[in-house]
């Protein structure tokens, strides 16, 4: 209705399209199958209808895609800091007993939160989003209270510095970029800037 020309230049008018071509082809797939298929692909873009159908929402996740670039070099930090903590946690407990670490393999952190790679990020995970955390550590430090040397350096590196820079980066990214698409939508002239008021 609005012109090739002018359906061409919108992507959303375009990602609108093809949302409902697939949900047309899920349809059809569906009532093939007599409505009892498992997944229905079609319920996944229900939010897609809210972002297409509101300005404010379609300006937040302009917002959201031009934080992403900053977003992710202090997630690489983070994930850097993680990492370096892993591996030392997987020497420090080991998982298997030998002579040289009878003493430091007593503790079951090893057999218990750092069998492997895996296991030993999501146990920093958990324990550095504070969500079971004293379970992470208190066999090592029911062993030795040393060991908490090594925890309490990982919580107060992921949490007072790298968890309070993403979410400053975040913030002052998101909140940059949201206020010049709001200006812009109250100013729409390219010549309006900070200096007319």
């Amino acid at each position: 209705m609005v012109g090739k020309k002018q359906a061409k230049k919108s992507k959303w008018l375009i990602c609108y399209f093809f949302v409902i071509v697939i949900s047309f082809l899920d349809l059809i797939v569906s009532l093939g199958y007599g409505c009892n298929e498992r997944i229905r692909i079609r319920r996944l873009f229900r939010p897609f209808f809210i972002l297409q159908n509101s300005s404010v929402m379609k300006k937040t996740v302009q917002s959201v895609k031009q934080t992403i670039p900053e977003i992710l070099s202090v997630l690489f930090l983070f994930g850097l800091h993680l990492f370096f903590f892993t591996m030392f946690g997987m020497m420090l407990f080991p998982r298997e007993r030998t002579n040289m670490t009878d003493y430091f393999s007593d503790s079951g952190e090893g057999k218990l939160y750092f069998k492997d790679l895996g296991s030993s990020i999501i146990s920093l995970i958990v324990l550095l989003t504070t969500a079971n955390n004293p379970d992470v550590m208190m066999p090592a430090y029911r062993h030795s209270r040393l060991y908490s040397i090594y925890f309490i350096t990982y919580l107060a590196v992921g949490l007072y510095f790298f968890m309070n820079m993403l979410l400053a980066v975040i913030y002052n990214q998101f909140r940059g970029s949201f206020m010049r698409s709001m200006q812009g939508s109250f100013f729409p002239s390219k010549t309006w800037n900070s200096s007319c008021f």
